[in-house]
């Protein structure tokens, strides 16, 4: 067994997980806020994409870059929207999902003893590649920066021995949709040391008020230092499809090729096609702009419910994704702790901050990928549990 397997603990989202599935079994019924899965089901259009290629054999290995298309559309999105200009021949993957992306550039960029700045609160995959990878992971907090990013925090932090810098905005779990300026000056302080970012922008169509996400890879003069993954798993409710991509220059892309095919091979064509669709279709663009929309209808329902209770100064304010953290400092329990109360309690699951950092702890995630009903059911049930503790 690898030495560094025994520095991983496992994932405190999916045990945790697991422990409602137990309630579940036992009878017990659980309103779950707690999964960051778009209560949304996959456009018509996708799903049919998918079936008539099936019906049509396409279902065979295929290009192990990903099908040329849609590379090529992709190459079309990224131009238009994120204002990344690359080639599909030569700047794009197509991953199994953004997690397969996250874990072939880590393997790829990070040798034994290198250092990895991460930014707490962060998705515990990013850590626990790291160490298989066996490199070091250094966690910089946000929390007394309202979880924005201080690019100059950052940039005093990189040592030689640093290799790699990993972002992700729109934020999970903050919400916090970090500031263009922050994200430029970082690019720029990172590239001049020969540093590389990774960049997980998976939410980055989720934005409220008007906010702009922001694709570092924008700005020629460090895109060779910039690795950018997305999915089309958040954007477009397509979590079971397991379809990511990543940019990066034409070298990176060639050595993330060959740890995709000794461990993917390729991705199914069928998925691909309906991936495609996705991207092509004109009803399919509009509804996910329409979940976007109704992202942000229950953003804003919920702090009209949390008015002159304890949550109005104990809630964060989303800027993106569909998530909110809680404080709970003032009860004194563990996030884990307060987690299993409020399900056997309430029935009612929220992930504990403690899933995203050794030091968010005092926080429990809220996913309001969920109908209004449960969201108020939620609500109310913080507000009893503040009135018996």
């Amino acid at each position: 067994m690898l030495d560094y397997l025994l520095r991983i603990k496992q994932s405190y989202s999916v045990a945790f997980a697991d422990f409602v599935r137990a309630q579940e079994a036992v009878g017990k019924k659980i309103v779950k806020m707690q999964t960051g899965d778009p209560d949304f089901a996959t456009h018509d259009k996708v799903v049919t994409e998918a079936i008539n290629n099936l019906k049509a054999g396409n279902t065979k290995y295929c290009d192990s870059r990903g099908l040329m298309p849609l590379r090529l559309a992709l190459a079309g999105k990224l131009a238009k929207e994120n204002n990344i200009h690359v080639t599909a021949e030569d700047n794009i993957l197509i991953t199994n999902g953004a997690i397969h992306g996250v874990n072939i550039a880590i393997r790829a960029l990070i040798n034994e003893g290198d250092e990895c700045i991460i930014l707490e609160p962060y998705w515990r995959a990013y850590e626990a590649n790291v160490i298989v990878a066996g490199g070091v992971p250094v966690i910089l907090k946000t929390l007394d920066n309202l979880f924005q990013l201080d690019a100059n925090q950052i940039l005093n932090r990189i040592t030689p021995d640093t290799k790699l810098i990993i972002i992700n905005t729109p934020n999970n779990p903050s919400g916090a949709v970090y500031d263009k300026d922050e994200l430029l000056k970082l690019a720029k302080g990172a590239a001049a040391k020969g540093v590389y970012i990774l960049s997980d922008e998976v939410y980055e169509t989720i934005t409220f008020n008007g906010k702009e996400h922001y694709s570092m890879a924008s700005d020629p003069s460090v895109f060779d230092y910039v690795i950018s993954v997305y999915s089309f798993s958040k954007t477009h409710a397509m979590t079971g499809w397991r379809v990511g991509y990543i940019v990066a220059s034409k070298t990176l892309i060639g050595e993330f090729l060959k740890l995709s095919q000794f461990s993917i091979t390729s991705l199914a064509p069928f998925n691909q096609m309906a991936a495609l669709a996705a991207l092509s279709e004109v009803e399919v663009r509009q509804y996910s702009e329409s979940m976007r929309a109704e992202y942000e209808s229950r953003k804003n329902h919920i702090f009209r419910r949390i008015r002159g209770t304890w949550l109005e100064k104990s809630m964060t304010v989303p800027e993106g994704t569909f998530y909110i953290l809680i404080d709970i400092s003032t009860f004194n329990l563990t996030s884990l702790v307060m987690a299993k109360k409020l399900v056997e309690e309430a029935g009612v699951s929220f992930t504990p901050g403690i899933a995203f950092g050794d030091n968010m702890d005092n926080f429990l995630r809220m996913c309001f990928a969920t109908s209004l009903t449960n969201i108020d059911l939620a609500i109310d049930a913080l507000i009893v549990f503040n009135q018996k503790n």
